[in-house]
């Protein structure tokens, strides 16, 4: 039965689990991507801890889902071709000891019913670059989005535009495109296939968790920037996510700021692997780079962002933080080690009051700053202002222009003019640590300032003057800049409501007419032409209107028979035979007994409804009642 149903297939696409004889001219062996989803199902397996629930869209001929039921999944396998999902079915029976279904059905149509937490993982192997040629990228964007929302993770294999193939050019330019506002996206591997020599890349997404290699983990919140001053410095070339014990950092290649996100994230594996001795790392949980990017998941710290801190206003030991931090910097010193990044948004204050330098891409054997002013022991001066006054200035485009002990409160002033009566090459943070410990001991008098330092305090305040003015009007700007925009959006709001109303009432009219016209070119509408001019006869001639016009012309003919004794006798003796409507004639000519008079001032009222015969009847009988009299007479 099943080398039956194997036969009418139009495609063997998959090989046939369990039948090897069938499989020899299968378009895709399925063996190495089979490979990379197992790691996916394993990794996420071992987190949950119990089997994973998996849906199989485009499952073709089972082998994914009938390989990972084997691995203890309950899977449910969905493809539109009738006779895909036959030999399925058949091979469910099969294997009666798997828990398995099938179903006939479309991609978009299963996504549409899914339900929060029906399934743990959802496979989709190039199966929505059809959809994307079909309804376009949008469609499938929203797709993958409601996928992600309502289940654990996705296993995705995309087509590129660069293959030659007549559905390709409708594919966006980055497969990335399609996953729109997912959460973790991370490329697994690329696979060639039978069509063309272009690998696709084989994707696994997921807004609850992250998985890569073997490792899987849950994470609580993400974020392309990693503080709230960075302000896009990445681009969206970086991932963070953050869960209460890890924190993993993706980082891409193939980007703008590839070069610089390659370098740190080897910095960072090499310090990690080895930290200096006394100084407190977090442990390295796993690591991994591809062509286009890049990956590492470590130990979260304990504590908070001393940056955050600080503009919360919550009250912190600016000594034991700076010492904390000079302290680690010298033991970096001591290795050899700097790092080009002392800011408040690297520095860890738990609430034990332990302090941790932290962003290890940043370490690095070159003594120097990543921006101005370059020297990593000038910028250090900058960050001891913003711990020990609490202000954290915006760092574009510069940061505080205050390097020199002038901005400092005491005893940080006299710590700083200590170190700047000393020659720059004599500088280094063991020093600065080991002075600022003797400072604080001995809180000596505050120093005099000569010429040269009034000279460079004030010039310092003067540009720190600048550049604050220069920072309220660029936010001005801003501002205005995006009130403009949103007025702007909601007026093309509105036009776009207005565009979609006149389409609607001109789809309506359309509509209308076509019904119309459907109407008048219809058979029935020719049959019952008839019938209308009937009806239409009818309300022209009905009973009521014809009452009058009735009633005065016979009214006019008895008095005509009246007037002629021989014609009487034979109308009286006819009418005998019908009392009823001798009775009812009878009483027509009795509401005829109005003056003669009368009648001849009604008349011209009475022929205006009488039809061009009825009056010219009139018109004789009238003569002839004249004539009539005038005999008598």
């Amino acid at each position: 039965m099943i080398e039956k149903l194997a036969s009418d297939l139009p495609e063997v696409y998959q090989p046939i689990y369990g039948h090897p004889e069938l499989s020899g001219q299968v378009s895709r062996p399925c063996f190495d991507r089979f490979e990379q989803i197992a790691r996916i199902h394993d990794a996420l397996q071992r987190l949950f801890g119990r089997p994973l629930k998996v849906l199989d869209l485009g499952c073709a001929q089972g082998y994914f889902s009938l390989r990972l039921a084997e691995r203890g999944a309950v899977v449910h396998g969905v493809d539109f071709l009738d006779k895909n999902i036959a030999l399925c079915n058949a091979l469910a029976r099969e294997n009666p000891a798997l828990q398995i279904n099938f179903e006939t059905g479309r991609v978009e149509e299963v996504i549409a019913r899914l339900e929060p937490g029906q399934y743990d993982l959802v496979l989709g192997l190039s199966v929505f670059h059809h959809i994307v040629h079909e309804k376009g990228v949008d469609a499938v964007k929203a797709m993958l989005e409601r996928a992600a929302e309502q289940c654990g993770a996705l296993i995705v294999e995309l087509a590129l535009r660069e293959e030659p193939l007549d559905w390709a050019l409708a594919q966006p330019k980055d497969p990335r495109e399609l996953f729109g506002s997912i959460a973790f996206v991370h490329e697994v591997a690329r696979h060639g296939t039978h069509l063309s020599p272009i690998p696709r890349p084989l994707f696994v997404a997921s807004n609850r968790y992250w998985i890569l290699g073997d490792v899987a983990s849950r994470f609580d919140s993400w974020s392309f920037d990693p503080h709230g001053l960075a302000q896009g410095t990445h681009r969206n070339s970086r991932r963070y996510f953050f869960s209460s014990d890890r924190i993993l950092k993706l980082y891409r290649f193939d980007h703008a700021r590839g070069e610089l996100n390659k370098t740190e994230f080897l910095n960072e594996v090499r310090f990690l692997e080895q930290p200096p001795p006394n100084f407190s790392a977090p442990e390295l949980i796993a690591f991994g780079e591809g062509e286009s990017e890049a990956w590492i998941a470590m130990q979260r710290l304990p504590g908070r962002l001393l940056l955050d801190l600080l503009r919360e206003g919550v009250k912190v030991d600016s000594r034991a933080i700076l010492l904390a931090v000079l302290d680690q910097l010298a033991t970096l010193e001591s290795a050899g080690l700097y790092h080009d990044d002392v800011r408040t948004w690297n520095v860890l204050v738990a609430e034990d009051g332990s302090v941790h330098l932290i962003d290890y891409g940043s370490i690095s054997s070159q003594a120097r700053d990543c921006v101005w002013p370059g020297n990593p022991f000038l910028a250090f001066f900058i960050f001891v202002r913003e711990v020990v006054t609490g202000v954290v200035d915006n760092p574009v485009p510069l940061r505080t222009i205050s390097i020199s002990p002038f901005g400092l409160p005491q005893p940080y002033r006299n710590w700083a003019m200590v170190l700047w009566r000393r020659p720059l090459n004599e500088w280094s943070f063991q020093l600065m640590y080991q002075t600022m410990l003797n400072t604080f001991a001995e809180m000596n008098e505050e120093l005099a300032l000569d010429a040269n330092s009034a000279w460079m305090k004030a010039i310092e305040e003067a540009v720190q003057a600048q550049k604050t003015f220069v920072n309220h009007v660029s936010q001005q700007a801003e501002a205005r800049a995006t009130a403009a925009e949103q007025h702007a959006a909601a007026a093309e709001a509105r036009a776009t409501a207005a565009e979609q109303r006149t389409a609607e009432a001109e789809n309506r009219a359309i509509q209308a007419e076509a019904r119309v016209n459907d109407l008048l070119n219809s058979t029935s509408w020719r049959i019952t032409a008839p019938l209308r001019w009937l009806a239409g006869l009818a309300h022209r001639f009905t009973p009521q209107a014809l009452k009058p016009k009735l009633k005065l012309f016979l009214q006019h003919t008895a008095l005509y028979v009246r007037r002629r004794p021989w014609l009487r006798r034979v109308t009286l003796g006819g009418l005998a035979h019908f009392p009823s409507l001798k009775t009812r004639l009878l009483r027509i000519v009795t509401d005829n007994g109005a003056s003669h008079s009368s009648r001849q001032s009604d008349a011209p009222t009475e022929l205006a409804h009488l039809t061009p015969r009825a009056r010219r009847i009139y018109t004789d009988l009238k003569s002839a009642l004249a004539r009539r009299q005038k005999e008598s007479n």
